[in-house]
């Protein structure tokens, strides 16, 4: 199968030409089988940075580069924190803006789910359901040619994309996912990497899990 995932998330984004956030960092992965390696997984949001990025540089008190996000403003910021408290920028100006709205679209309509603007920051639920939309396709690759097929396809471009002259000698032309497959492994060898002040957040977290949790079991039972 070739697998595409698209999702809505909470208003983080703002509109072309606006300060409040309508929409949100509405990602989209795909996913194509390749003959001689690894799945190609490509995952990104359609934001030039990520909400987490920018929380973990405001927790290691770091900043953040100028394109990630905007002040409540709509002016361009280094500071994570005053970057939490406006909107994030999005990857291609307009372009980007346009294809986060697309997929919001896309995700809502076809759900019938709850439109960007009044999604909740899972964060910021209460225990509640954020109101998240997603929209799974997959592609039977038996109706375009074969599995096989679709995997030396996708082989083909991918060893084109590989043996692509590299600007740094030292950094060759990689496919996108190279990297998270290599983290990913390393992880699962050695541990995950934890900061003190991720391993303080979890810790947080796990309380407001276990908050809402005790308040959902006090709450009377449906007939």
């Amino acid at each position: 199968m070739i697998g595409l995932v698209l999702s809505n998330a909470s208003p983080t984004v703002a509109p072309r030409g606006g300060t409040a956030a309508a929409f949100g960092t509405n990602p989209l992965a795909a996913g194509f089988p390749r003959k001689n390696g690894a799945p190609v997984i490509i995952d990104m949001a359609t934001t030039n940075g990520s909400r987490a990025r920018i929380r973990k540089a405001a927790r290691d008190g770091e900043s953040i580069p100028e394109d990630w996000a905007l002040d409540k403003n709509g002016n361009p910021t280094i500071d994570a924190d005053t970057a939490l408290e406006g909107t994030m920028q999005a990857i291609g100006g307009a372009k980007g803006a346009s294809l986060g709205l697309m997929i919001d679209m896309l995700c809502v309509s076809l759900s019938g789910g709850i439109i960007g603007p009044n999604v909740k920051a899972p964060q910021n639920t209460g225990g509640e359901h954020p109101g998240v939309s997603h929209l799974f396709v997959a592609f039977d690759t038996e109706a375009f040619g074969g599995a096989d097929h679709i995997a030396e396809k996708v082989e083909e471009i991918a060893s084109a994309i590989e043996a692509t002259p590299p600007a740094d000698p030292q950094q060759p032309v990689r496919m996108p996912g190279t990297r998270a497959a290599l983290c990913r492994d390393q992880s699962r060898k050695n541990g995950i990497f934890m900061t003190e002040q991720l391993v303080d957040a979890l810790h947080r977290a796990n309380d407001i899990v276990k908050s809402a949790d005790t308040r959902l079991l006090r709450q009377p039972a449906e007939a």
